[in-house]
């Protein structure tokens, strides 16, 4: 289960990557698992502030809504991210 989750999360994190238009190479390394579950709650946490951002500026009260619940599961996915990386990493050193 461990290693499917640190799979997705390395999928994840070079869909970032390369939606941002960076190049970088994950191998199967520890730390670039690290490095990708990192980029990962990076993109979750800039996510989470564009969603609160358009909530703030939403007119219509059911965007508004819209805006806040997409907020809230992004910071569902850092939070799970971050703990898989406190799980994963943080026993480690």
């Amino acid at each position: 289960m461990a290693e499917t989750i640190m799979h997705i999360a390395t999928v994840i994190a070079m869909l970032a990557v390369l939606v941002a238009g960076a190049r970088f190479v994950l191998g199967p390394s520890a730390a670039d698992r690290t490095v990708a579950l990192r980029i990962a709650i990076q993109r979750e946490m800039g996510a989470h502030q564009l969603y609160q951002y358009l909530a703030s500026i939403a007119e219509n009260q059911q965007i508004k809504e819209l805006f806040n619940r997409l907020a809230l599961e992004e910071l569902k996915h850092k939070m799970r991210l971050e703990g898989m990386y406190d799980e994963n990493f943080l026993s480690e050193n």
